[in-house]
């Protein structure tokens, strides 16, 4: 599994923004990125819809697995390098530099 940070960062470089203003939205963004693959078929889109789902489901982090892992770079790689900006620098990097973790199931027991 790959763990990715999805919170908000400060872009400095907007300087046509008031500073408050001045956040990159991961979550939008990496959601964005996913239909950007121009292979994807119908049946890929209704996965990666669900995809999408999970990451704006996320709060901090997202665990995504192998398979979900490279729709969202073959998504980053449909990308037009119109698209990529230095304020994309930072999520970009939180992409493809994104940490394997070791999952470990646990089991959830009922309360009665």
């Amino acid at each position: 599994m790959r763990k990715i940070d999805v919170t908000d960062y400060f872009t400095p470089f907007r300087t046509d923004l008031p500073e408050a203003d001045r956040f990159f939205r991961v979550k939008e963004s990496l959601v964005a990125v996913l239909f950007n693959n121009p292979e994807m078929t119908p049946r890929e889109l209704i996965k990666t819809n669900a995809l999408a789902e999970k990451i704006e489901r996320s709060d901090g982090l997202v665990l995504l697995e192998d398979a979900e892992y490279d729709k969202l770079v073959a998504g980053l790689n449909g990308t037009s390098p119109k698209q990529l900006t230095r304020d994309a620098v930072e999520c970009v990097r939180r992409i493809l530099e994104a940490p394997q973790v070791d999952v470990q199931e646990t089991a959830l027991h009922a309360v009665k």
